[in-house]
């Protein structure tokens, strides 16, 4: 009966050790597999109630499993309109591999002159993982900040 025992400990333990961890949001951002990137545009020159984009690109060599969940945006000095409901898709070859990449336009019109901070914003994601498992979880932009000149119009109002 010990020696029985013994076994099945043994192959408990052997079969714990053979099952991996499923990988996460973050794992796939340090392999490579997920990217996310955001610029502003324009990149410089903004005046005041110019509109400035920020455009997030969210990229993956896999698919989406699930739609993606934009957090709200709130910049202090600066109206946010959000003014699609939907991602531009579309899938690129790079480096020999295909990615699947969702892009998605917020906008922002600065109300007073000066540096204009833009917090992180979520992103909440489902990516396709191995053996049609499916790897959800959040991440988050960079924060990013753009300068704001007063604009000619505001300049004459003083």
């Amino acid at each position: 009966m010990i020696k029985l025992a013994g076994r099945v400990l043994l192959m408990f333990v052997w079969m714990g050790s053979a099952v991996a961890e499923e990988p996460t949001l973050q794992d796939l951002l340090d392999e490579g597999r997920l990217s996310v990137k955001v610029r502003l545009e324009p990149t410089t020159g903004a005046t005041q109630t110019q509109q400035v984009a920020m455009v997030i690109e969210v990229a993956t060599d896999t698919w989406f499993a699930a739609g993606t969940r934009i957090g709200l945006l709130e910049v202090d000095g600066a109206l946010v309109l959000r003014r699609n409901t939907f991602a531009t898709n579309f899938t690129r070859r790079e480096r020999g591999r295909t990615w699947t990449t969702q892009l998605w336009s917020l906008h922002l019109h600065a109300q007073r002159a000066g540096l204009i901070a833009v917090p992180p914003v979520s992103l909440d994601l489902t990516i396709a993982g191995e053996a049609g498992r499916r790897i959800t979880g959040r991440v988050f932009t960079p924060a990013l900040q753009f300068s704001v000149a007063r604009s000619e119009e505001h300049t004459s109002e003083l």
